[in-house]
């Protein structure tokens, strides 16, 4: 999935750049990408075996999986061949 999105956000941005008319072809910078987490069931197991025994079976609730991020995602467009870098 995650390939697709990239390759979905370089196509619309060359063909946003073909429509302008831009001089150059854009460049594309990727940074900060890591794999996904991937929660182990045994981990998971011991460390609320140890949380549960420290801190006490109301302490320690089940939850609902969910994704979380500590980033929300943000991109910058810039005119294609202006010298400026974007970050997201």
């Amino acid at each position: 999935m995650r390939k697709r999105v990239i390759a979905s956000i370089e196509r619309i941005v060359r063909g946003e750049c073909a429509a302008a008319g831009t001089p150059k072809e854009p460049t594309f910078e990727y940074f900060d990408q890591f794999p996904l987490t991937d929660n182990s069931e045994a981990v998971n197991d011991t460390i609320t075996e140890a949380l549960t025994e420290f801190s006490g079976t109301e302490a320690v609730q089940e939850a609902t999986p969910a994704t979380a991020s500590d980033r929300g995602l943000s991109y910058e467009i810039f005119p294609c061949g202006s010298g400026i870098r974007s970050r997201s």
